[in-house]
């Protein structure tokens, strides 16, 4: 029976090169109902994978799984899936997608939805997704934009950025109003641009509009994270998101 190989964390280290593993597992996995197997031709290395073997988010008891992304190969397929075959073509991350969900669900909740990226393909791409006002912070102030079109502040924010995005947001916020923090990627290569002393103004904005802060870590919510990936599940599969938002075919990798 042919063997496969995974990779692991077996120690924690600010080096990358040094954390990880190779297993060789003696028996291929089968995919159960509702999923697929696919056999990676290429894998990636992102920041939440260097945050992981760092420590970054968390220390945990070791060996623990590694690697977010990859592009392959189905070469199994479980009961009843229907829109992928064995050797199709797939790419899959988990990272970069969770703001494409975020305004598709926002949306899908009546909401008016603001969106911030860095190139005007983008821009165009968050329109397409729904997206009421998309902004380009390369070529347009965010602090600016909105405080100039949004007066009365912004009631929800979903924030992954930090460093001046965050600012940005937190200038804006609205009385009442909320910040859902799921990253901080801006301070990845020390590029935050925090000022000296921010922690106090920060506190003092929020408390100036009586806002609330929220940080969200997946790992914090095990028990109800089934729960809502079948209802995730379920929108994507009814195409109440963003119909590409199915797996996509592509011709070769």
């Amino acid at each position: 029976m042919p063997s496969y190989r995974r990779i692991q964390v077996h120690t924690y280290s600010t080096d990358f090169t040094k954390a990880p593993e190779i297993v060789v597992e003696p028996e291929l996995p089968t995919a159960g109902p509702g999923n697929v197997v696919v056999e990676n031709r290429f894998l990636g290395i992102n920041a939440t994978d260097v945050n992981i073997t760092s420590g970054g988010y968390g220390r945990t008891t070791l060996p623990v799984k590694c690697g977010l992304e990859a592009a392959g190969v189905v070469v199994d397929v479980g009961q009843s899936v229907s829109h992928i075959k064995v050797g199709d073509n797939v790419a899959y991350s988990s990272a970069g997608a969770t703001g494409q969900f975020a305004v598709q669900l926002a949306k899908l909740a009546g909401n008016h939805v603001i969106g911030a990226c860095s190139s005007d393909e983008k821009v165009e791409y968050l329109k397409s997704l729904g997206v009421d006002r998309a902004i380009n912070y390369k070529k347009e102030d965010l602090n600016a934009v909105l405080t100039k079109e949004y007066p009365s502040g912004i009631d929800l924010a979903f924030e992954g950025v930090g460093g001046d995005m965050f600012k940005a947001v937190l200038d804006n916020i609205a009385i009442f109003g909320r910040i859902i923090v799921f990253g901080n990627c801006s301070h990845y290569h020390g590029d935050a641009g925090d000022e000296p002393q921010y922690g106090y103004q920060q506190n003092r904005k929020m408390q100036l509009r009586s806002a609330s802060l929220r940080g969200f870590q997946r790992r914090h919510h095990p028990k109800d994270e089934p729960e809502h990936l079948q209802r995730l599940v379920k929108l994507v599969q009814k195409r109440k998101t963003e119909g590409r938002h199915r797996p996509h075919r592509v011709p070769r990798i």
